[in-house]
């Protein structure tokens, strides 16, 4: 059974398993890119259609540099792109040398972007995780440094920009603390929800391409704006299939069968609703009977699923 990926348009819930790279959860290493960006040149905000990041981490045995770049048309690969759900924001980024860094921002009505968040030790707010598969271990946030937040986009193909500032991570297994301190400007390519935005804060930063700006014609544009039957379980779902990726058998994604199996338990833990279940089986079904999983790139399947199976995109999102 195909997995429903998180590439722009997609659902954040896995119907048969947990890829781990996306920002929800879903999608795999093979998958396609995100939906927000373009093939060359620069979006209307001057920015490239780069995504990047920069960063040092500060250890008891001296400083790691984690560096990584990707071109936006891949975003929603390898653990790479940013991710809106509900008003949280979710940045994916993958060093070169393999360690994955997430980084959740909870936006509120009394916490907008742009705007300084700390990160606590709970994977329900604000919150940073590394893993380091060279170590074999994963770091999260304890409650010290903070995340600016630089930007609030709106919309698939816009940029969040911003920076880690003195952030102290706890190893998951042993004593040991990183401190994260960097910048990131990473590419939306998911949407299911709206960041609590200050007013005066423009959304200039929008991509010069067609690939959200569409959807409106056929299909709904924000995903769970008007309650599918599958939103209620998206944080949960969220919630859960981090716990997995950050599991001991998982390894951060390095065993993608433990991973897959434990995010099948997952449906049962977020006690998803056989409505869910069969809108997101159809929503499967439809882009598998069309095709649309086997189209060059994502902006023809997306394409595809606007044109092929809308409904069953509402019906679910």
């Amino acid at each position: 059974m195909t997995v429903l990926k998180t590439i722009g348009w997609k659902t954040v819930l896995c119907v048969s398993c947990l890829a781990l790279a996306g920002a929800w959860g879903c999608g795999d290493d093979n998958g396609g890119g995100g939906g927000g960006s373009n093939n060359g040149g620069s979006n209307n905000d001057g920015s490239s259609d780069t995504s990047s990041f920069s960063a040092q981490v500060e250890t008891e045995g001296g400083n790691q540099q984690l560096e990584g770049e990707q071109a936006d048309s891949k975003a929603g690969e390898g653990s790479w792109g940013a991710s809106i759900a509900d008003s949280n924001l979710q940045i994916n980024l993958t060093s070169a040398d393999g360690t994955a860094v997430t980084a959740m921002i909870a936006t509120t009505e009394s916490q907008k972007a742009p705007g300084d968040f700390t990160p606590q030790a709970d994977i329900e707010t604000t919150f940073v995780s590394i893993v380091s598969a060279a170590q074999g271990n994963a770091f999260m946030s304890t409650g010290s440094g903070t995340i600016t937040l630089d930007s609030c986009p709106r919309a698939v193909g816009e940029h969040a920009r911003g920076s880690f500032n003195n952030v102290v991570l706890a190893a998951e297994s042993g004593n040991s603390t990183w401190t994260l301190d960097g910048s990131f400007d990473v590419v939306v390519y998911a949407k299911a929800g709206d960041l609590f935005c200050n007013e005066q804060s423009s959304s200039n930063n929008t991509s010069n391409n067609n690939t959200s700006n569409n959807n409106t014609q056929q299909c709904s544009a924000d995903w769970c704006a008007d309650g599918g039957v599958c939103c209620p379980y998206m944080q949960c779902m969220n919630s859960c299939e981090l716990q997995c990726f950050q599991s001991a058998d998982c390894q951060g994604g390095l065993n993608p069968q433990a991973c897959a199996e434990c995010a099948n338990g997952c449906l049962d833990e977020c006690d998803v609703s056989q409505e869910c279940r069969t809108a997101a089986q159809a929503l499967d079904t439809c882009s598998t009977n069309n095709g649309c999983d086997e189209t060059a790139d994502s902006d023809a399947e997306q394409q595809c699923l606007e044109t092929n199976c809308c409904s069953e995109v509402n019906a679910a999102l």
